[in-house]
């Protein structure tokens, strides 16, 4: 984690250089910086480099951009999210009513007819022989696929 340096003097003489040198700094904050630039060599060389530097920059003379061919970026046309929306929708109706119907083909065609013996009536708190057999064919008993032994 950093932890915040609070601004010293210095720091802030620096600020106020830098905002000297474009012009934008107030009569008051002139006064105070002069103040300690008087009292600070390091602050004061620190004026005296980036005048320099600001000067330099300034008497350069200018350089035109190389002139290239502009560059013009093709224009794509997105997917419309309507568009998209209601061709999934279609394409989801469409499988699942076909599946539907073929179901209901499937199931008409071949129902399965369950033996009366096995469709007894339940007996109140006893086991059917289907429930038995069941249990038999279910493999060992374990908590775990929630059979409890008899």
């Amino acid at each position: 984690m950093l932890i915040p340096v609070p601004p010293t003097d210095c720091m802030r003489a620096r600020e106020a250089v830098s905002v000297r040198l474009d012009g934008e700094l107030c009569e008051l904050d002139e006064v105070r910086l002069d103040q300690h630039l008087d009292g600070c060599p390091a602050c004061s060389r620190f004026a005296a480099d980036a005048a320099r530097t600001a000067q330099i920059l300034r008497e350069a003379p200018l350089v035109g951009a190389p002139l290239a061919p502009p560059f013009v970026a093709r224009r794509r046309y997105p997917v419309r999210v309507p568009f998209a929306a209601a061709a999934a929708v279609l394409l989801i109706s469409a499988t699942s009513g076909s599946l539907f119907l073929v179901g209901r083909f499937l199931g008409a065609s071949s129902a399965v007819r369950i033996p009366p013996a096995i469709t007894a009536p339940r007996q109140p708190g006893g086991l059917e022989i289907g429930d038995i057999a069941m249990l038999r064919n279910a493999g060992p008993l374990s908590r775990d696929r929630g059979l409890v032994p008899v």
